[in-house]
Order: structure tokens, then C-alpha cells, then sequence
């Protein structure tokens, strides 16, 4: 990827803008866990508690267990020490609205997204969170109540052309379980109006970490995570480096070296690249071009309402796919908020304090581009806010401030 590209996806609506936002930041130290310690130089502005950023909802625990799928389980039996735990995620439609800055509006959009209980209203686009233990038996029943597409079927010579957009399944990044049969596993399609349960036994020796889940049903897969569709899956640990032996030790967990710290607030930052589109009345997507004839924004009216329902757009004003992130001039979110600010509420999440250690869990879910995750101290007084640059003047104003 071209230095430019790299330039312009690292600044659309993620860090580089704090400073602008919360007042002027020293960022000390980002250590590989990302755990930041973070210096205040300047008050919050009071007009910016509009967008405060919050972790995702935590998806709970399923109150009375369901029995298994028919197809073969990993484990019919649980194991001696092993804990079940049982969680409720289903897959529909979600009419709300997303903040585009660019254009100074509130944009509305129907979008697929995972819901389960306490999944909030206001950001919906990011899914509830998930956390488990090393040896924990997790189900996760899921239920697709998408409506069903007619004629999707799909001939064998084009099984690799987009189809079947609301046919899904459940993938997870990072854990060291089973792909097939009912656990993680790829080749299964749960179709429109199915409910599936899904197992993922997690060995006791699996490490503490940061990962996360998303469809992974081929033919509709970036199209449903360009929607939203993927959540934090966090594994918690307590296991410390023991010695087995000269020169051979059993790793610990990374949870252990801050166990002391019981204080320290913990943010779980889910990064997304949402490509909503709001069409004309020949089906074509709206656009705004330049003098010179390029498309530099998807636009949307008043009346319209964005969504993702094509890789392919007939008249040539955008495709749905590699290359496209830049024209759409869409904001990468954050936990479903575009260009947020970082500060705490005082109850969920603690406010920000000078000298105070932080874990952050960050997770690129975007599906479009990559992101180059920088902390930045302004260099001098800054004018305006960057939460109205549109997303392909960003790079200017960061080199500005």
C-alpha cells in the first residue's frame, strides 16, 4: 500500500484528533498490549460531551442452557474444571442513524447487525462483547432473522461472485478451537429464519487475549462486516510463567503482570469501516465530483436512508469493494462512533487522569483498508475542530495542527 493510502486511513476518525477534541495530550508510552499513559495538558471542552466514547455493550451469560445442534458436538461431555457458558446473538435489520462529518449531517441507514441483550441503541454497528476463561465450553446460539432473498442460488462456476447476502454464519479470530463441525466452522451457511447453536471448547493452556468474531459465510462475507457485524471476544487469564524444567518454562498470561493494578480502567476500542450508500432512483449511488469529473464523497439527502446491498454499482459511480474506502469519504468508527472522544463518563467508564495507566484493546474489524495507529501531540494552538474536516481533507489539517 501506497504511503498516501496509509496517510489517509490512520487519521478518519480515530486518534489524531484528540488533541483538537479533549484539549492538548502528552502520549507517554504504547506498550505492545496497548496500555497507555497519558498526561492532560489542557481542560475538555464542555460542548464535547456529545460523543463520548463507551466500550461496547458485554453480551450476558444465557440464564438456562439449550440442548445441542444435531450436528456432531466437539464435546458431548464437559471435561473435569470445565465451566459452560451460554450466550443469546441473533442477526437482523437495524434502522438508526450514523454521524457523517464531512457533510455536517446525521445520516439514517438500514444496516444488518448482530443484537443481543443490552446491545445499545445509539451505537448498534458494533457488536456486544464477549468474554470467556481458558477451559470454558462456550455456545453461542445464533439466529439469523434476516429476510429470506429470492432466487439465491448460486451455479459452481460462480460460487466465488457475491451472493446470498443474508446467509451468514459465525467466525472467530485468534482461538485455538476446532473449525469444523459445530464450532468454528467456516463452510456452514445459517440461512434466513435458522437458529443455530454453535460450541467453542477453549483449551485450559489457551493464552489471555484480545480477539474477536464476525461472519464469515463466503459469498456474503465483507458485505455483512462492512455493516457492522463484529464484536470483541476477550479471553481473561490467570495463569503466571511456571518453570518446568532447565531452560523450559510455561508461559503466563499478560493479565497476571497487571493484576496489581486494580484500578486500572480497561477500554475496548473496536475500529470499523462502515460503507453505507444512499441511492438515486435508478438504483445508482450518490455522488459528489470534483471539477475535474472524480467522485470525491457518496452523498446522501434528507429522505434517503443508507445500506450496503450490492458489490457492484451498474453505472460506475462507486463499487462496493478494494479501492473504494477513499471515494465513499466515509469516517472510520469507533465502537460505533464516529470521530469520538476519549474521556469517561465518571460511572461505566473512569474519566481520563494525569498519570493514570490504561489498558487498551484495539481491533481493526474494517474490511477496507488498513490503519496505522499513531498518538499525536498538537503542535500548536488549534483552530476549529476536526470532527467537520471531511475525511479526504484530514491529512492536511493533521499536518497543520
Amino acid at each position: 500500500m501506497s504511503k498516501t493510502n496509509q496517510e489517509n486511513c490512520r487519521y478518519r476518525g480515530f486518534l489524531e484528533d484528540w488533541g483538537a477534541l479533549l484539549g492538548n495530550w502528552s502520549y507517554i508510552a504504547v506498550v505492545a498490549f496497548i496500555s497507555v499513559q497519558m498526561a492532560m495538558l489542557g481542560a475538555q471542552p464542555a460542548q464535547a460531551l456529545t460523543n463520548i466514547l463507551q466500550n461496547p455493550p458485554q453480551l450476558p451469560l444465557r440464564q438456562e442452557t439449550t440442548s445441542y445442534t444435531a450436528l456432531p458436538s466437539q464435546a458431548k461431555v464437559l471435561g473435569q474444571g470445565k465451566t459452560l457458558k451460554e450466550f443469546d446473538l441473533s442477526i437482523e435489520y437495524i434502522n438508526s442513524r450514523i454521524r457523517n462529518p464531512g457533510e455536517r449531517r446525521i445520516d439514517q441507514v438500514r444496516l444488518r447487525g448482530y443484537v443481543g441483550t443490552n446491545t445499545s441503541e445509539d451505537t448498534p454497528f458494533v457488536a456486544p462483547t464477549i468474554e470467556v476463561n481458558p477451559g470454558d465450553t462456550v455456545r453461542v446460539n445464533l439466529k439469523n432473522n434476516l429476510p429470506i432473498v429470492p432466487n439465491c442460488k448460486v451455479s459452481p462456476e460462480k460460487i466465488n461472485e457475491p451472493h446470498c447476502f443474508n446467509g451468514t454464519n459465525l467466525h472467530t479470530h485468534g482461538l485455538w478451537i476446532s473449525p469444523t463441525g459445530n464450532s468454528d466452522n467456516v463452510l456452514l451457511s445459517i440461512n434466513p429464519g435458522e437458529e443455530f447453536q454453535y460450541e467453542f471448547n477453549i483449551p485450559p493452556e489457551h493464552p489471555a487475549g484480545t480477539f474477536w468474531y464476525h461472519p464469515h459465510r463466503h459469498g456474503s462475507t465483507a458485505l455483512q462486516v462492512a455493516s457492522g457485524m463484529a464484536g470483541a471476544l476477550i479471553v481473561h487469564g490467570d495463569r503466571k510463567p511456571e518453570a518446568d524444567g532447565i531452560n523450559q518454562f510455561t508461559h503466563g498470561d499478560i493479565d497476571t503482570l497487571l493484576a496489581g493494578l486494580t484500578d486500572m480502567p480497561e477500554r475496548i476500542l473496536v475500529l470499523q469501516q462502515i460503507q453505507y450508500a444512499c441511492l438515486d432512483d435508478e438504483g445508482e449511488i450518490k455522488v459528489r465530483k470534483d471539477l475535474a469529473g472524480n467522485v470525491v464523497a457518496w452523498v446522501c439527502d434528507d429522505e434517503d436512508t443508507g445500506g450496503i446491498e450490492f458489490y457492484d454499482s451498474p453505472g460506475g459511480n462507486g463499487l462496493f469493494g478494494p479501492g473504494t474506502w477513499d471515494k465513499s469519504g466515509r469516517h472510520t468508527s469507533i465502537n460505533g462512533k464516529i470521530i469520538p472522544i476519549i474521556r469517561g463518563d465518571g460511572a461505566h467508564i473512569p474519566r481520563v487522569k494525569a498519570g493514570q495507566i490504561e489498558r487498551w484493546r484495539a481491533i481493526h474489524a474494517g474490511v477496507r483498508d488498513t490503519i496505522s495507529l499513531e498518538f499525536r501531540k498538537s503542535q500548536r494552538p488549534v483552530k476549529g475542530s476536526i470532527r467537520y474536516v471531511k475525511a479526504s481533507e484530514q491529512d492536511d489539517w493533521i499536518q497543520k495542527y
